[in-house]
């Protein structure tokens, strides 16, 4: 996204989402697809093809909701070619950007972000038809039992399982819908496993395949019908979702067609791209330099972190632990604890097993050391944005979570507790938890 980057050299914009939405430039929006001015949208334009378009919204989501519900999560075949998607698109200026650059006898960095497999699932047909739904294997915890799980997980559960609203395609019973969205899953991973190959063939082409330095990775993970769930909400205490790919390609120096166990974070992909590419690392990161893993397998951290503002997950190479507030969860003491050795589907919530307090406790130590000692940051998301006369709120959860005296506002905690039968608050974090 070109709002988040400067002093670049090259700058495809796919999303135009990056300015904020007001009644004055109100003119730029057009129908599902939001934005006009996108270089993607120009690029389909020209082509004749922006009514195929549906990596922004799906068109039947659009016809039911407008703006108002998202992307949609159900899933569909999409009729534009491979090469027209957004993916195809952005191997296509990716591959352009770095002929220029090989031309120019210039060394390069480059970063090609793809919207998919997010939602809504809209793969290109040739992708889709890859995949017979009747014939996809399930997750062993499909049809998990939930009651271990805390309230909000089980409302969302509740909502995908048994409310049809949100159901766009016959079939439209659960495990038909559930079958559809992986298919549309798969075929979304494969079509972004497409453009990749399509980089790769270029490096190799320009025969520098050897002594770029490629990371493949991604923002969050998918539940892919894991729990009976799909898409990533609310997944940060679920392995499935904050379990991400990461994977490196080097020939020239890096090991090949090897498997590392050790745990690295988001927030270490910055100084170790810098380490690796022998130049300094910002002063301003948070991670660490993970290349000892990637050059001897040797560890550089003994746990991982993903938060909400309202709870904290630590995962080491064994357990998985999330930590609630007693608002959070009806004034009662509650949390989560996962062997993942024994029970990597996360079936058995060890919390209030007396003989895992001690694990528990270390957790909880390891959590309360790492807020001390980490940099805080107070937003997650976008400034606030007014339409048409109506203010539309911020994602900056700073403003909305606290009082002005700094503490957390009661009235939010039963805000957040309302989420039941699929209504939302104006700012839902159940999202993020």
């Amino acid at each position: 996204p070109a709002g988040w980057l400067s002093d670049c050299d090259f700058i495809r914009d796919g999303l135009g989402y990056e300015k904020r939405i007001t009644e004055e430039d109100a003119d730029k929006l057009e129908g599902l697809q939001g934005r006009n001015d996108d270089d993607y949208t120009i690029y389909l334009k020209d082509k004749g093809l922006l009514h195929l378009r549906e990596d922004k919204v799906l068109a039947e989501q659009y016809a039911r909701f407008g703006h108002s519900r998202g992307q949609g999560v159900d899933a569909v075949a999409n009729d534009l070619p491979a090469d027209h998607t957004i993916e195809g698109w952005c191997a296509a200026e990716t591959s352009r950007f770095i002929k220029n650059c090989v031309g120019e006898n210039s060394p390069f960095v480059c970063w090609m972000t793809m919207p998919h497999p997010h939602q809504g699932y809209a793969p290109a047909r040739e992708f889709w038809n890859l995949y017979d739904e009747n014939e996809l294997t399930l997750p062993p915890n499909a049809d998990s039992d939930f009651s271990g799980r805390h309230e909000t997980a089980r409302n969302a559960r509740e909502y995908y399982q048994t409310n049809e609203e949100w159901r766009l395609f016959e079939p439209g019973d659960w495990d038909s819908t559930r079958r559809r969205i992986l298919k549309g899953y798969y075929a979304c991973v494969t079509q972004v496993d497409d453009a990749v190959g399509r980089v790769m063939k270029t490096l190799d082409d320009l025969g520098i395949r050897d002594n770029t330095i490629v990371i493949y990775s991604a923002d969050h993970g998918e539940f892919a019908g894991e729990h009976g769930m799909v898409e990533k909400a609310p997944g940060i205490a679920f392995r499935c979702v904050t379990r991400i790919p990461f994977i490196a390609s080097c020939p020239g120096f890096l090991p090949r067609d090897t498997v590392r166990n050790q745990i690295i974070e988001s927030v270490d992909f910055l100084p170790t791209v810098a380490s690796l590419a022998g130049v300094d690392s910002p002063d301003w990161c948070d991670g660490l330099d993970a290349s000892p893993v990637f050059l001897e397998g040797q560890s550089v951290k003994e746990e991982a972190f993903t938060e909400h503002p309202l709870s904290k997950t630590v995962h080491t190479e064994r357990y998985k632990f999330t930590y609630y507030q007693k608002q959070m969860c009806s004034g009662k003491d509650f949390g989560e604890l996962y062997d993942m050795i024994q029970d990597p589907w996360e079936l058995n919530n060890l919390y209030f097993d007396p003989s895992y307090q001690d694990v528990v406790n270390d957790l909880r130590r390891r959590i309360v050391d790492w807020l001390i000692t980490s940099s805080r940051h107070l937003t997650i998301g976008p400034s606030p944005y007014v339409w048409k006369g109506k203010d539309y709120g911020t994602w900056d959860l700073a403003e909305q979570l606290y009082d002005e005296d700094g503490r957390l506002g009661k009235g939010y905690f039963d805000r957040i507790l309302s989420f039941k039968d699929g209504k939302t608050t104006k700012v839902n974090p159940i999202n993020y938890l």
